[in-house]
């Protein structure tokens, strides 16, 4: 019997062009993060940042220099004022664990008790109120480099300052007329530059 003929084998299929990858396909499974502590917490909070603007992509990016270093000041601030509050109750929990005495156990103040029986001022309520009032003031500082950002639910707060007037070391002395001025004038002039409301209260702030 004769030989089969031989056949040329066929050339491989050219390359297609390559597959767009789509976002709704399968993606890694992120590890366990790890848990901030004390001693990790502003590693944890710094880490993955590649830009000063990426907090809050909002904000202008024609900024001059120093507002572009006060604005990477106030992200570091931001961030680990939120890193220490996602885990605030463990990380005070560690803390009181430790024995008196401790480099890292800072003394706490007497004991505050409401009616209720319960301490209510106990390391972790004294951190939240820390850190809470720190990233205020980190958010209200960056819209005052940019007045349009808005974050979501954020509402600035109202600051009160009082001020006692020496009447008693100097009675002779009209504070009143000198604040208000004529017709209230002076008084209008000092909450136009100031952005304040000032309001006069107690003895001699209203005329009998």
């Amino acid at each position: 019997p004769s030989d089969p003929p031989a056949t040329a084998a066929a050339p491989p299929p050219a390359p297609g062009p390559p597959k767009r990858k789509s976002r709704w396909g399968q993606t890694s499974t992120p590890g366990p993060q790890p848990i901030p502590t004390p001693e990790n917490a502003v590693a944890l909070a710094l880490a993955g940042t590649t830009s000063i603007l990426d907090l809050l992509p909002g904000m202008p990016s024609n900024l001059t220099p120093t507002q572009m270093e006060t604005l990477s000041t106030l992200q570091t601030r931001l961030r680990i004022a939120n890193s220490r509050l996602e885990n605030l109750e463990l990380q005070a929990e560690a803390v009181d664990d430790l024995p008196r005495g401790h480099p890292d156990r800072s003394p706490s103040p007497p004991p505050i008790y409401g009616i209720d029986g319960k301490r209510r001022n106990t390391r972790a309520v004294r951190w939240r109120e820390r850190y809470t009032t720190d990233r205020q003031d980190c958010l209200e500082q960056m819209m005052e480099l940019n007045p349009s950002l808005r974050p979501p639910g954020f509402v600035k707060r109202r600051r009160h300052l009082k001020i006692n007037i020496p009447v008693a070391e100097h009675p002779t002395y009209n504070f009143i007329g000198l604040i208000i001025g004529p017709r209230g004038k002076t008084q209008k002039e000092m909450e136009n530059k100031t952005g304040c409301k000032i309001a006069i209260r107690g003895k001699g702030s209203i005329k009998e």
